[in-house]
């Protein structure tokens, strides 16, 4: 990792730690793992996290907030097909984040309820997104009709990803194959 004179020390903590934790799990991670990989004193990581949960956390927030920015700027540039943008959206940010999100379904949820919320917090906005995408690409539909829609992609669209993408490792075409019949049927 390349070092400058001013480092800024809490971004080398995050790169530092998503490579630690992509690389051991939560559970094998240890602050002292993730303090040798950025190059820093031991101390300094209590600066600015009071636990490796608390790093995690700001992790999962930061690559979430990458996510929505795509997202909204998406919806911004783009009039038509916006589902289908959405979609391999999700599909290329489950590819990017794949270790990550794995440790987060698989090894952070059981930490209790702050995960658990937050959790319930990335299936919200996941939804909502569905429902704004329905919304452009299918100004007409009933209110109603598009809620249950944008409910049943969302859920499905996570299931999908990650069976296909988490279990499986399927690639972007893999998966981006797989899915464009089952999202037909659900768009009708």
């Amino acid at each position: 990792m390349a070092k400058n004179l001013y480092p800024d020390k809490k971004k080398l903590l995050m790169e530092a730690a998503v490579d630690v934790f992509s690389e051991k799990g939560f559970w094998q991670t240890k602050i002292s793992d993730i303090v040798k990989k950025a190059d820093l004193a031991q101390g300094t990581f209590y600066n600015y996290f009071k636990n490796k949960e608390a790093i995690f956390k700001e992790i999962l927030l930061r690559l979430h907030q990458e996510f929505v920015d795509e997202i909204e700027e998406m919806f911004e540039h783009n009039t038509d097909n916006i589902c289908d943008k959405f979609v391999s959206k999700m599909i290329d940010s489950f590819i990017c984040k794949k270790k990550i999100i794995k440790i987060f379904l698989y090894e952070v949820l059981s930490l209790g309820d702050e995960f658990i919320e937050l959790y319930y917090y990335f299936k919200d906005k996941s939804e909502f997104f569905c429902r704004k995408a329905l919304s452009i690409d299918f100004p007409n539909m009933e209110e109603s009709s598009r809620m249950k829609k944008a409910f049943i992609l969302s859920a499905f669209l996570r299931s999908f990803l990650e069976l296909h993408i988490l279990k499986e490792n399927k690639t972007y075409t893999e998966t981006k194959s797989l899915i464009e019949p089952y999202i037909k049927e659900i768009l009708g």
